[in-house]
């Protein structure tokens, strides 16, 4: 017993110096339960079961912030998230969701690596239920048009119709952050466009412009990309040598009630490529201060001569069981492309638990 004390009292020495300086944060989330999913190709319909899967309606991650304070109001920080595939074997990325270095002060900050987007925002202040299964910003439904930047280096373009797209964060960016101001902060992320070569995806660069508000009740978020290659006939050989991707998003709090709505707008410097809008609508109703519903309605307009119109009808409910635990079930479902017969038809449901830490 005597020999534990003194070992623990040597390692509390060994690491006083660090924790004098920075603070280390470990927290994450894990959420899994059970899926249905029916999806309709050619007049046949295929449903599939999976039980222990992830992400119904949260991102399942461990996440490490390292944080100094170096006097003057200014601090470091540095954050480390891996978004593990739950459920399965398949294990996930170590840093293969959002890393980066911060340096904050009264300036504002200056973040550089792989961060979320005003996008991101922007689509969060439109509906209630994040990137999960009825948001219309998640893998199966994304709601904008022509090029998904997650995760990439080389933006991959595709064509109207399927699942849509995405813009929540893109590799080696710069941020600046504004300061809060009575409620208004906005900033601008940039990824440099160099010379493509050896196809190593340097040749598409991105920058966003974005800007928010809080105040009481009342949130909006706004964001606007510009996405440009120099790779020989645009993205994926479409002759566009640039896209944009506009978003507003925002929710009013009335009492139990939390109203929603969105816009986004996506377009190609060639409009016979891209050229898509899309609406939503949503609320939320908390019947206590443990239980609460909302719906979702999403409708996206593709003008290009493929009129590869979809939407999206969701539904959730959640159940408090306690700070850090969550059940919910939610259902989406819709058509992936109106203009394509007995092919887009789709329906999802999930039932499942999230727990924090």
């Amino acid at each position: 017993m005597q020999k534990k004390l003194i070992a623990l009292a040597v390692a509390g020495i060994a690491w006083a110096p660090l924790s004098a300086q920075a603070q280390v944060t470990i927290s994450g989330l894990f959420d899994l339960g059970v899926q249905i999913s029916e999806q309709e190709t050619a007049g046949v319909e295929a449903k599939k079961t999976t039980a222990g899967i992830h992400n119904g309606a949260a991102t399942s991650a461990v996440k490490i912030t390292v944080t100094e304070d170096l006097g003057g109001g200014m601090k470091v920080t540095g954050y480390i998230e891996t978004d593990p595939a739950l459920g399965s074997n398949a294990g996930g990325v170590f840093a293969g969701a959002p890393n980066w270095l911060q340096l904050s002060g009264g300036f504002g900050a200056i973040t550089l690596g792989f961060m979320n987007n005003y996008a991101l925002s922007a689509s969060s202040a439109s509906q209630p239920f994040g990137t999960g299964f009825a948001s219309g910003y998640n893998g199966s439904f994304g709601r904008l048009a022509g090029i998904n930047v997650i995760g990439t280096t080389s933006a991959t373009f595709v064509a109207p119709g399927g699942n849509g797209v995405r813009d929540i964060r893109i590799n080696n960016s710069i941020q600046y952050q504004l300061p809060n101001m009575g409620g208004f902060t906005g900033g601008i992320i940039h990824k440099i466009k160099n010379s493509d070569f050896a196809g190593s995806g340097d040749g598409v660069g991105q920058t966003q412009f974005g800007l928010s508000f809080s105040s009481g009740p009342l949130n909006i978020a706004a964001a606007h990309s510009t996405i440009e290659t120099e790779a020989v006939g645009g993205f994926g050989g479409t002759g566009s040598d640039s896209l944009t991707h506009t978003m507003i998003g925002a929710n009013y709090k009335l009492g139990a009630f939390t109203i929603y709505g969105g816009y986004t707008m996506s377009e190609a410097s060639n409009s016979a490529d891209v050229d898509a809008t899309s609406m939503n609508a949503a609320v939320m109703y908390a019947f206590s201060p443990t239980l609460a519903a909302g719906i979702n309605i999403v409708e996206v307009d593709d003008d290009t001569t493929a009129n590869a119109d979809r939407d999206l009808f969701g539904l959730g409910l959640n159940y408090t069981m306690s700070k850090r635990t969550m059940a919910y079930v939610r259902y989406q479902s819709g058509d992936k492309n109106s203009a394509a017969a007995n092919s887009g038809d789709y329906s999802d449901i999930a039932v499942g638990l999230v727990h924090t830490f």
